[in-house]
C-alpha cells in the first residue's frame, strides 16, 4: 500500500511508528504510532482517486491488516489450493514422484516434488558417485506480489540441494485473466510430465568435473584467480561476501562437504589445484540452501545456468 502511494513512505511510516526501533526508553519521544497513522491516512485521502480507485485490497480479517493491493482482474490462488492441485497431478502422471520440501514465508509458499527413483548417476574423477533426481518446483504468493511459478528442478541425493530452471518460457502465470484456472492446470500438468534432459544433464555435470577452476598452487597466482572469480560473481550482482563464501567452499570443501578447515591457507596445495567447476556447482547450491527464499531461488538458478553453459567464470 505504502509503495503504491509514495516512494519511501514505507520507511517513514514504519520508522515513525517505532516498529524497527531498538528498545530505548530515553528515545520514546521520537516515535508516535498515532502520527504515523495520521500521515498514512492523509496520503491515502489525497491520492485515493488517482492511485487506489478500482484496485482490490487483500485484508487479513483476523488481524485487520492489509496484506496486498492488487488489480481489478486479480484471481486469488490460496497456497493450499496450489499444493492440492499439484499433489493430485503428481499422483496421476506415469512415473512416481515424492514430496521433497516446502517453505512458507509470510503469504508466500514454495514446494518441490522429485522423482522417486534416481534419473542418473555420475562417477567423478576422484571415484565418488553422485546420484540425481529430477522434479518440479512450485512457488506462489497469496497477496499478488508474484505470479504462480513452476520450473524444472534437479536434486542431488547426497545432500538434497537443488538447481532450478528459469521462470521463463511459460513457467509463470499472473494472477489474472478469465482463463487463469485453465492455464494454471495446463502448466502444472506440463511440468509434471516433463523433466530436465537426464542424458544432457549427466554429460554437462561430467564435463564440469573435468573443467578445472584454474588454481595453480602458487599463492600469488591463486589469490589473483580467486579475486577474478569473485569479481565475475559481483558482475552478476552477487555480493562480495557471498561470492567469497562460494569460492572458499570450493577450495575448502570441494563437492562432498569435507571436514571444514579453519583457514583457506591450510588447504593442501594439490586439493586447491584439483578443484573443478563441479565443486563450484555444488558450492553455489550449498550456499543457496542457507539463504532467504528469494535469494535462494536466484542462486539455485545460477547453478542451473552453470550446468547449461549460460554462466561461466570466464564470461564477463
Amino acid at each position: 500500500l505504502c509503495t503504491l502511494l509514495s516512494p519511501g513512505l514505507t520507511n517513514v511510516v514504519t520508522d515513525l511508528a517505532g516498529l524497527r526501533r531498538v528498545k530505548d526508553e530515553s528515545a520514546h519521544g521520537l516515535y508516535s504510532l498515532s502520527d504515523a497513522i495520521h500521515i498514512l491516512n492523509t496520503i491515502i485521502s489525497r491520492r485515493f482517486g488517482a492511485v487506489l480507485s478500482g484496485l482490490q485490497l487483500i485484508r487479513d480479517t483476523r488481524s485487520g491488516t492489509i496484506e496486498g493491493v492488487v488489480g481489478r482482474g486479480y484471481k486469488r490462488m490460496p497456497n493450499i489450493d496450489l499444493y492440492s492441485r499439484a499433489e493430485d497431478v503428481m499422483r496421476t502422471v506415469r512415473r512416481k514422484n515424492v514430496f521433497h520440501d516446502a517453505a512458507v514465508v509470510g503469504r508466500g509458499l514454495s514446494f518441490a516434488y522429485r522423482s522417486a527413483e534416481p534419473v542418473f548417476e555420475i562417477t567423478l574423477k576422484n571415484g565418488e558417485v553422485d546420484t540425481f533426481h529430477d522434479g518440479v518446483y512450485y512457488s506462489n504468493s497469496e497477496v499478488g506480489d508474484s505470479a504462480v511459478r513452476l520450473t524444472s528442478a534437479l536434486f542431488r541425493l547426497r545432500d538434497g540441494v537443488r538447481a532450478l530452471g528459469s521462470f521463463s518460457h511459460g513457467a509463470r502465470i499472473a494472477h489474472a485473466g478469465k482463463k487463469f484456472q485453465y492455464r494454471l492446470e495446463k502448466m502444472i500438468t506440463r511440468f509434471a510430465e516433463r523433466g530436465p534432459d537426464a542424458m544432457f544433464s549427466a554429460e554437462r555435470l561430467q564435463a564440469l568435473d573435468h573443467k578445472l577452476i584454474g588454481f595453480t598452487g602458487n599463492d600469488d597466482d591463486d589469490e589473483n584467480r580467486f579475486m577474478d572469480a569473485v569479481n565475475r560473481f559481483m558482475s552478476d550482482s552477487v555480493t562480495k561476501h557471498l561470492a567469497g563464501k562460494i569460492l572458499r567452499g570450493v577450495i575448502v570443501q570441494g563437492s562432498f562437504d569435507e571436514a571444514p578447515i579453519g583457514k583457506v591457507d591450510y588447504v593442501p596445495m594439490d586439493y586447491r589445484v584439483g578443484r573443478t567447476h563441479y565443486d563450484l556447482f555444488t558450492s553455489i547450491l550449498r550456499v543457496a540452501k542457507d539463504l532467504p527464499l528469494n535469494k535462494r531461488e536466484r542462486f539455485e538458478q545460477m547453478a542451473w545456468h552453470l550446468l547449461n553453459g549460460r554462466f561461466s567464470l570466464e564470461k564477463g
